[in-house]
């Protein structure tokens, strides 16, 4: 998606609903749908939270903490960061942030109303409601032994439910989530569509050409654990044994990595992204839990080989053996397997990066 503004219109503005950046997918689709519908959007972010007035702590109201102590207390001990993150996954806030979100649709003439992600219920009146969505909490029975313990999380998923159910239609990022909107909460086939997403940085006009040898492999993402980067750098430990010219750079996020060949950049700018993918060979991402990446597309549009895991929405971004080669999650001997045959396979890491950058783009360039 490229950025652009609406075209000035006498017709009223739309609501665009959204709880922070949805990493950049949200200014992204404001940009394509404002001159797609002829006429702006008018902006609620219930991530705003100077709405949220006295009495909160850690950007929440201090009536969100006995239903987070109830939803998440199990992982308090085992995982202390992830149990502060969740304050903004509770039932509670994600009724507060409904609250929030209608009281902004009430105060504008809006025709409709667009939400982005699960979080929130912004329905108000009889005005319709469209959704585009990437999960879904109970999605995460479907990863398999990566699935989610969902006790405590029964209202939550309630809301979900009621939500869904409101909307006109629910666009979804990947199959993935479509199906399990129409499975797990009930909503009609016909109301549910997938709509995939775009890319956050630009893609280039031509391709872009690699090593022939590939030396520099690519990691991008914000979860370290979650995205795989442990496994990765198993992974990538065992064949550099071999191929010691080999290099792994990490950024997005800052883990405290000690292993010869890694390079550790931490938070880049967009255009850094494009950069890194650029001077890079090979993609590899290996998450846990991945509905629907954003960054696989855009290693495709780089022409970059991906490496990649077997769940979630993954299997359609990453084609095995066509676009990327797919391995079990936290499987480390099958991942470097396969970053070992991009590396000593002669002309494979090419012609893969070829095939990805033609499925996404649909160019024969």
């Amino acid at each position: 998606m490229t950025s652009s503004r609406a075209p000035q219109s006498a017709l009223p503005p739309y609501a665009f609903v959204q709880q922070g950046p949805f990493s950049g997918t949200n200014a992204a689709l404001r940009a394509a749908l404002d001159p797609a519908l002829g006429r702006e959007s008018a902006l609620i972010d219930t991530h705003d939270y100077r709405r949220i007035g006295r009495g909160s702590v850690l950007n929440v109201p201090l009536g969100n903490y006995p239903s987070h102590l109830r939803q998440y207390g199990r992982m308090a001990r085992r995982d202390p960061s992830t149990f502060i993150a969740r304050r903004l996954e509770t039932s509670y806030m994600y009724e507060h942030r409904s609250a929030v979100a209608r009281r902004a649709v009430r105060a504008i003439d809006a025709p409709f109303v667009v939400q982005t992600a699960t979080m929130f219920d912004a329905k108000t009146d009889d005005r319709p409601l469209f959704m585009y969505t990437d999960h879904t909490m109970l999605a995460t029975h479907r990863y398999g032994r990566f699935a989610e313990d969902l006790r405590g999380r029964e209202r939550w998923i309630e809301l979900e439910r009621q939500t869904y159910h409101a909307c006109e239609l629910v666009f979804t990022t990947s199959e993935f989530a479509r199906v399990s909107i129409i499975e797990d909460y009930g909503v009609p086939d016909e109301r549910v569509i997938v709509a995939g997403t775009g890319t956050n940085s630009a893609v280039p006009a031509e391709p872009t050409e690699h090593r022939a040898e590939p030396t520099q492999i690519a990691f991008i993402g914000k979860q370290w654990e979650r995205k795989g980067g442990p496994i990765l750098v198993e992974a990538f430990e065992a064949v550099r044994r071999d191929h010691p010219e080999l290099r792994l750079v990490v950024a997005g996020c800052s883990p405290e990595v000690d292993v010869p060949g890694v390079d550790v950049r931490g938070i880049i700018t967009r255009e850094e992204v494009g950069a890194l993918l650029r001077e890079s060979d090979i993609f590899a991402m290996p998450s846990s839990v991945e509905p629907s990446a954003i960054v696989y597309s855009e290693a495709a549009a780089h022409s970059l080989p991906v490496l990649a895991t077997s769940l979630g929405g993954t299997p359609e971004r990453v084609l095995d053996g066509e676009t990327g080669l797919l391995s079990p999650a936290a499987d480390a001997a099958a991942l470097a397997e396969n970053l070992r045959r991009l590396v000593e396979e002669p002309g494979l890491a090419t012609r893969l990066g070829a095939v990805s950058r033609r499925w996404l783009t649909g160019c024969p360039g």
